[in-house]
């Protein structure tokens, strides 16, 4: 879907990568979204977990694509709020 279609089939990809997060792993859905380079695909999907992962390299990440997105609060949030 993100090789024909990136911009029509985005949200699409996102919202299913939500859903399946836990059945496919963060670490699998970071690369396939790096993998189109699609900052704001992975900006969207991080930030519908960010929240309820422990992970330091879902946090990272997130930091990473909101700031390529210049969503300068988001990394301050995020950098504040962490334990990470």
């Amino acid at each position: 879907m993100l090789r024909t279609n990136i911009r029509q089939n985005l949200a699409a990809v996102v919202a299913i990568a939500t859903k399946y997060s836990d059945l496919l792993g963060p670490t699998r859905l970071i690369d396939l979204f790096e993998k189109y380079k699609t900052a704001e695909g992975l900006f969207y999907y991080l930030g519908s977990i960010v929240n309820l992962s422990d992970d330091p390299d879902v946090n990272f990440k997130y930091i990473e694509a909101a700031a390529r997105m210049s969503q300068f609060t988001e990394v301050e949030r995020i950098c504040r709020d962490s334990n990470q």
